[in-house]
């Protein structure tokens, strides 16, 4: 009979259960020598005057040290005058190549590069910030700088290469080494190195935080490496393949959907919201699969209507659980007046899956192909808080 010969494969679908619902450091300049008691110690830049002229004015005589053009400078940041800010930037260094305010102003320039979308310009603040200064300080934090925009520039060898150089560093605090593997793991994701993004993720979470973003990001990406390899299983014939096939991918998204959890409950807002659309999207990734799954070869035409049917019925709590986890998440996001790409995302995704489900309702048989996936680039697949950077403020 249909059911028994079939009970193993339909069994199977319902092993996955129903889902419940960086910044950088500052540098700081060196640390002054104590003065003695009979001492009394002032440091002044070096000062600079210009003749102004300008036709039909008297001269101008304008003063001025790397101070003023650093303030200048981080004026024009924060308006986001990126050339501006720049050229101030390299105006101080030119002209004061031995203040103290060079490698902040280095690497303050890195973030203004950042600002125009200028990946490789930043790249090279960052790594003259490392060859500029003596501080371990410094140099660990140009290097994860440096890192994190490889990243967004999708140079994940390099972006590897830089993270290795910080864990590797011995002056690398806790913090530091949370940071890195996080960062670290989410590049050996984004190469499909499963293993080795596991197994950097798995250290970073053993290093116990539960509070803040790389904390949060480590766990995101670590339930990650198991949707990824989910979503890769093809479901195929003959039957043994098929069961087998269901099984391994149903196993994945338990344990992805279990560390997804995990992530959520560390309360990092920003990244809930992203594993909750990735919760969802794993519905919707299941849903498909399975209305699309290859029927039985040896099923007689009244006995494949029997069977298409039933699958149906095993696959729709998919959907109704992605609309849930959906909804869930923009409330989320409302709740806390946080609102991140993925909330935006689910937010986007809840007319699409509620159509659908409701098309169901009337009896249609909508197929694989009219959920459709979200498309490329919707969602930055990393991004933790835009990595976001501390400009140093002296």
């Amino acid at each position: 009979m249909l059911r028994a010969r079939n009970s193993a494969f339909l069994s199977v679908l319902q092993l996955v259960g129903a889902c419940a619902a960086s910044p950088g450091r500052p540098s700081t300049p060196p640390a002054a020598t104590a003065p003695r008691a009979d001492e009394q110690t002032i440091d002044v830049e070096p000062l600079r005057i210009r003749v102004v002229e300008e036709a039909g004015k008297a001269p101008e005589v304008e003063a001025y040290d790397a101070r003023d053009l650093f303030d200048q400078a981080g004026a024009a940041l924060d308006g986001e005058s990126w050339d501006q800010a720049l050229a101030l930037y390299d105006r101080l260094l030119a002209e004061f190549p031995s203040s103290a305010l060079v490698v902040p102003a280095l690497f303050n320039a890195g973030l203004a590069h950042e600002g125009k979308g200028d990946w490789a310009g930043a790249v090279s603040r960052y790594q003259e910030v490392r060859r500029a200064s003596q501080r371990p300080r410094d140099r660990i934090d140009a290097t994860l700088r440096m890192a994190a925009v490889l990243a967004e520039e999708g140079a994940w060898d390099r972006s590897v290469a830089a993270l290795d150089d910080a864990l590797a560093d011995k002056a690398a605090s806790a913090d530091d080494r949370l940071e890195a593997l996080a960062r670290k793991g989410y590049a050996l994701v984004e190469q499909k190195s499963y293993p080795a993004a596991e197994a950097a993720l798995t250290a970073a979470v053993a290093l116990g935080a539960r509070a803040g973003s790389f904390a949060a990001m480590a766990r995101f990406y670590l339930a990650e490496v198991p949707r990824r390899q989910a979503a890769a299983v093809a479901l195929r014939l003959p039957d043994a393949q098929l069961r087998a096939d269901l099984e391994a991918k149903a196993k994945l998204v338990l344990l992805a959907q279990a560390r997804y959890e995990a992530t959520v409950e560390l309360g990092n807002v920003y990244w809930a919201t992203a594993a909750a659309h990735a919760m969802a999207t794993m519905q919707e990734d299941m849903w498909r699969a399975l209305v699309a799954a290859p029927v039985p070869a040896q099923l007689k035409p009244d006995e494949v209507a029997i069977y298409v049917a039933e699958v149906r019925k095993l696959a729709r709590p998919y959907l109704d659980r992605a609309l849930d986890i959906h909804r869930k998440n923009v409330d989320l996001a409302e709740r806390y007046r946080t609102e991140s790409p993925w909330s935006e995302a689910s937010r986007q995704r809840i007319p699409v899956v509620a159509a659908l489900i409701a098309r169901e309702e009337r009896g249609e048989k909508p197929g694989a192909g009219d959920l459709a996936e979200p498309p490329a680039g919707a969602v930055t697949a990393g991004d933790p808080e835009r990595y976001v950077p501390a400009r140093i403020d002296l």
